[in-house]
């Protein structure tokens, strides 16, 4: 998990070529704030953000 350092991900994805990158959500959040500060946005990402699967995520939506 990281914070969208371009580096980082890069290394990850060259050492370990078959694994998962995920982002933190958090990190995520501030950055969507900025540009969507309704409240009410922020609760769908987080209803979004948690969703196990993709059939419940696109129920969110």
């Amino acid at each position: 998990m990281s914070d969208r350092q371009k580096e980082l991900t890069h290394v990850i994805s060259e050492y370990f070529p078959n694994s998962w990158h995920r982002h933190c959500s958090k990190f995520l959040l501030n950055n969507f704030k900025v540009k969507y500060p309704l409240l009410i946005l922020q609760d769908l990402f987080w209803m979004a953000a948690k969703a196990p699967n993709e059939f419940l995520f696109k129920k969110r939506q």
